[in-house]
């Protein structure tokens, strides 16, 4: 909502105030939806940017074709920047996905950026009006300023740093497969401890969440076992000798 009354706002009755507005709620936006390090959208270059990636039927026809439909309706809602940044240890930079909402309103960004006031010397997208050329919006204290200011349950939550280390959890949790997870780590550039740490459940958890449903799975077919000859495994192991106490 907020980006969308100042996306208006800057094109029908443009000030340097309703400028900085639509550019701190979409910076945000942003850092939210992809929980990359703070750092690296507030400092995306408009060089970075025009080096965006739609992959859509026109861009490949084999691979488009290729996708389950409901991929496909990814690929015509996202396009992917990639940041050139000195903590990226990628040599294509650091990946980041946009909307197309997101992709226009930056386009739009950039075209007012000297109406409002920015330095041509600044390389940034987020750069702001200051007689520091280098100067940008500060994620961090944005994310802090505005969910305080939304009164969100929760807020001190909306942080960079829990953001990054929720997403690897959820995605542990809700059971995506090794190749997905490995794909988001890639993509949120976590480290291999990282990647250990908080995408691999400790074993007491999986034990709650999947050995329990395979027990509760067995008890409510247990039923369909009547008549039927079910192997003893205390003594098949006592039998043979087995010590499972081990």
């Amino acid at each position: 909502q907020h980006i969308l009354r100042y996306y208006s706002l800057v094109e029908t009755n443009f000030s340097t105030r309703n400028w900085i507005q639509l550019a701190s709620y979409t910076l945000v936006s942003i850092q939210v939806f992809n929980r990359k390090r703070t750092e690296e959208a507030q400092n995306m270059t408009i060089q970075d940017f025009k080096s965006y990636k739609i992959k859509d039927k026109k861009a490949d026809k084999a691979l488009y074709n290729s996708l389950t439909e409901e991929d496909k309706e990814r690929v015509h809602k996202y396009v992917q920047v990639s940041i050139r940044s000195k903590r990226s240890l990628r040599q294509d930079g650091t990946p980041l996905l946009l909307t197309k909402l997101q992709l226009n309103v930056l386009h739009t960004i950039i075209k007012l950026r000297s109406k409002a006031g920015v330095s041509k010397q600044n390389m940034y997208v987020f750069g702001i009006p200051s007689l520091d050329s280098y100067k940008t919006l500060n994620a961090c204290y944005l994310m802090r300023k505005l969910s305080k200011e939304s009164n969100i349950k929760n807020n001190h939550l909306l942080r960079g740093n829990h953001l990054r280390k929720h997403v690897a959890t959820d995605a542990t949790m809700k059971g995506y497969d090794g190749v997905t997870k490995d794909r988001l780590a890639d993509f949120m550039a976590h480290s291999k401890v990282v990647h250990q740490f908080f995408y691999e459940l400790p074993g007491q958890v999986t034990n709650i969440t999947a050995v329990s449903k395979i027990l509760e799975d067995a008890a409510g077919s247990l039923d369909d076992h009547v008549g039927v000859d079910i192997v003893d495994t205390d003594s098949y192991e006592e039998d043979f000798g087995i010590d499972n106490s081990l």
